[in-house]
């Protein structure tokens, strides 16, 4: 099995279960309705579906999509849900999991989804996650899953019984059924040929091969007891006219070169003759066939990524979703596929709040987002430009500002009536990446190769400050008309005690980016910014002349801090990373329900309310969850055991968060080693306190592949397991 072959690789693998992720947090508010991943849905009728993906997400609509009910940790869970399948209009299931972790999960409901509750195999010696459910009739019914799992029920899930199929077998990833006897399952092997059937109803399973041999198979469809369709790795497209008993194979990435790198994960065929592929790789891709498979054409791009299942209801009807929570359906039988999730801006520089209602957030192409009821709904303003766009700021609900390239020789817009209209500041040059005001008439723009630019009038005039640098500038912070500091490239820090007619600099390190300033006080200050040798965040207080670096045991790049107050303050980050403080710096934890993209800026109206922007809109009412005291005196539950946490995204393309215990203090090293069994990497070399700990592990310039991360403290090792996928 897969796990043997890894275990041999590094030894003995400990996997322990996850914490699961408060749905109280953080919320989604753009784009609506959510941005989770999407992995599956199935179709009640032409105005019902449901769909599951990341996070425990569970999505519903039944007026067609106009409206979607949105549940995130569904049943309580925050594992990921590959498979949907309803019996009725009441009765549906929903499995998932990670094989990184071996943790699985398989959901009921009995009411149409409206809630959903956890149910627990009653086998013994299997722990393996799963991929995918399907029912044939309210009875009987089967949850499919790694190294061959197959779970089987024939009264409704009461009880079950289970078996292993295959050699080798890695992933069960999709199953089909043409009749209640006769079923047909696909997933990926290390052999390949990972085709199997059932005439008995799954008390047995037939291994079909083929040439030439496949792998990977993602999707099986049968519209009788003689024709079916897989789809799955590169190009892969599997016909029979036989119940299987013979298979013609075509690969489409060969015969079409504009899909060369394209992946297949879904096929759907309303008849013989008409059927479409969902799949893609840096974009989504809908092929469509109307003689049976011979030829192809695409019939959807999306530029947001792949498609991973299409369904139709009937020969008009039908859905498709994929990656980031798109959503498309067609009514014209794909004509014409319509988003039914808002436009989304993935490069949202920077958000704005004068109070908890009224906001605004700006980014690509002169996108500009209004909301006057808290995000609760996102309306777009036209600021009369199509460049870029990085940073707002409002000194009540109506007067304020956006700092971008709004024209060749302009920087800024400026607007006094909430944005309902924007107007060009024409003495504000263009390359501006953050602003800074502290009343209506008095304000700072910092940029690009040093350019600094003051106005006393509210920007209807900008005055050049010599900064007498010329790296960029990517943050500004004025405690009062005097005295302010600015950050940017190769580390520079710039500090004016005059309104910036003269300004100081020095370096805290020449390969960082700083990113962003904020001041609690006109002593205590923080900067953040890129991860460089050990160093991302650094502190002062002493008004600036000196920083210091604060190890918070997060190795990525940070773009945002903002404090609520002296001792309550929060980071962003990429990755989907919030952390939050509430002891002045001195502890820092992780923030939960933040899907792993990317985060720019942070905004904060009070200590319990603020905003995350970034690849989407996130809000919180309750300031997050608390900061984790690693001090044993003052920390009331301490772990019983030393504990090394699955890392959490899994599998990820940028970063991933590792965590871990300790039950007392002793010297910590924690390590990652590639496939061969090579060190890579030290993470953490140190004595540490007991208590909780999370640290990122950017992985951005290492293949793709599986990695594995050694936590060793004192004389206990403890291992777990990672897939990084650029």
């Amino acid at each position: 099995m897969r796990h043997k072959i890894l275990l041999f690789i590094i030894g003995i693998m400990f996997v322990f279960s996850s914490s699961l992720f408060s749905a109280e947090d953080w919320t989604w508010q753009y784009p609506k309705p959510q941005g989770n991943t999407l992995n599956d849905i199935h179709i009640l009728d032409e105005n019902t579906a449901i769909a599951v993906g990341e996070l425990g997400t569970i999505i519903q609509t039944t007026d067609g999509g106009k409206t979607w009910d949105v549940q995130h940790h569904a049943g309580g869970t925050s594992l990921p849900l590959y498979g949907v399948c309803f019996v009725d209009d009441n009765i549906g299931w929903a499995a998932g999991g990670t094989w990184w972790t071996d943790q699985r999960v398989l959901l009921k409901t009995e009411d149409g989804g409206k809630t959903w509750k956890i149910i627990e195999p009653d086998v013994e010696g299997y722990t393996l996650p799963f991929q995918d459910v399907y029912f044939v009739s309210s009875d009987t019914g089967f949850v499919f899953g790694e190294d061959g799992l197959i779970l089987r029920t024939t009264d409704g899930g009461n009880t079950w019984t289970s078996q292993i199929i295959g050699f080798e077998l890695h992933r069960l990833n999709s199953a089909c059924f043409s009749s209640k006897e006769t079923g047909w399952l696909v997933g990926y092997g290390y052999y390949g040929n990972t085709i199997f059937k059932t005439t008995d109803c799954g008390l047995t399973w037939e291994q079909q091969m083929i040439e030439p041999i496949v792998y990977d198979q993602r999707d099986v469809q049968f519209i009788d007891d003689s024709t079916g369709f897989i789809v799955g790795q590169t190009g892969t497209f599997l016909k029979t006219h036989d119940g299987g008993q013979t298979w013609e194979y075509q690969n489409l990435s060969e015969r079409y070169q504009k899909w060369e790198y394209a992946y297949f994960y879904s096929l759907h065929f309303v008849n013989a003759d008409t059927g479409r592929i969902a799949g893609g790789d840096y974009y989504g891709y809908i092929l469509k066939t109307t003689d049976g498979g011979e030829t192809w054409t695409e019939e959807k791009r999306n530029e947001e990524g792949p498609f991973y299942k299409i369904r139709f209801s009937d020969p008009k009807n039908g859905w498709t979703v994929g990656r980031y929570g798109v959503i498309y359906r067609t009514t014209d039988g794909g004509e014409n596929w319509i988003s039914q999730r808002e436009e989304v801006v993935y490069d949202l520089n920077d958000v704005y709040f004068t109070d908890e209602d009224n906001g605004w957030a700006v980014g690509e192409k002169g996108f500009i987002l209004h909301t006057i009821n808290g995000g609760d709904e996102w309306m777009p303003q036209v600021g009369g430009t199509s460049g870029w766009l990085y940073d707002v700021f409002f000194i009540n609900k109506e007067i304020g500002w956006v700092a971008g390239k709004i024209k060749s020789d302009v920087g800024i817009i400026g607007t006094i009536d909430g944005g309902e209209t924007w107007e060009p500041q024409e003495t504000s040059p263009s390359g501006l990446f953050s602003m800074f005001f502290l009343n209506s008439k008095i304000g700072w723009a910092v940029g690009y190769r040093g350019l600094a630019v003051k106005t006393i009038d509210g920007g209807d005039n900008w005055i050049y400050q010599d900064s007498n640098i010329s790296e960029s500038l990517y943050s500004a912070y004025f405690i009062n008309p005097e005295i302010g500091w600015a950050v940017g490239y190769n580390g520079i820090i710039l500090k004016t005690l005059n309104g910036g007619d003269t300004w100081t600099s020095q370096q805290v390190d020449s390969l960082v980016f700083l990113r962003s300033v904020f001041f609690v006080s006109q002593k205590t200050g923080w900067i953040v910014g890129d991860y460089h040798n050990g160093r991302n965040v650094y502190k002062t207080t002493d008004s600036g002349d000196t920083w210091q670096t604060i190890p918070i045991g997060l190795n990525q790049n940070l773009n945002s801090i903002y404090f609520a107050d002296e001792q309550t303050g929060w980071i962003a980050g990429t990755s989907g990373c919030i952390m939050k403080t509430i002891d002045g710096g001195e502890t820092w934890d992780f923030q939960k329900n933040i899907p792993s993209m990317r985060l720019s800026c942070l905004c904060f109206v009070n200590k319990e309310t603020g905003w995350a922007a970034g690849d989407g809109i996130f809000k919180t009412t309750t300031g997050g969850s608390s900061a984790v005291d690693v001090t044993p005196e003052v920390q009331p539950n301490l772990p019983i055991n030393t504990n090394l946490s699955h890392n959490y995204p899994n599998p990820f393309n940028d970063s991933t968060v590792i965590s871990y215990k300790l039950v007392k203090s002793g010297h910590v090293k924690l390590t990652v080693f590639d496939m061969l069994g090579r060190e890579i990497e030290t993470l953490v070399n140190k004595t540490l306190l007991a208590g909780e700990y999370k640290i990122i592990w950017c992985a951005s310039n290492r293949a793709s592949g599986i990695y594995f991360y050694q936590l060793q403290v004192d004389d206990i090792q403890k291992t777990g397991k990672m897939l990084l996928m650029h």
